[in-house]
């Protein structure tokens, strides 16, 4: 997280550098692109069945889990580690208020890895 708050920093700081007033050339391109990643999950508003008595889990993401409107990904590690290494992954998109809902293979115990990337193509 120290990272994201830095990568923030850093980029305001060059906004507001290139910024400066300037009297020559033309008119104002307005802001920079979004360099920011979008907060991470919030892991307690994020819940996962289990897999019993199948092999599908259900990923849901509560109001606020991602940031409103990206997309959300969540990648079985250990089936893709037991897959010879070809990922098992699934991935929607959250509605404006942060919330989501997929379904993944996974067996009872396997890791999920979830990243949620915004409209700018940034990922958390």
């Amino acid at each position: 997280m120290a990272s994201s708050r830095l990568l923030a920093l850093l980029a305001a700081t060059s906004l507001a550098a290139g910024c400066g007033g300037s009297s020559s050339g033309g008119g104002g391109g307005g802001p920079g692109p979004d360099t920011t990643p979008p907060a991470a999950p919030d892991l307690g508003l994020i819940s996962v069945t289990s897999p019993l008595p199948g092999t599908t889990s259900q990923v849901v993401g509560s109001n606020g889990a991602v940031e409103g409107s990206s997309t959300v990904k969540v990648v079985n590690v250990d089936a893709t580690q037991r897959n010879g290494g070809q990922s098992i992954e699934a991935s929607t998109g959250a509605a404006g208020a942060g919330t989501f809902s997929l379904s993944i293979a996974a067996e009872l115990g396997d890791q999920l890895s979830l990243t949620a990337t915004d409209e700018a193509g940034n990922e958390s």
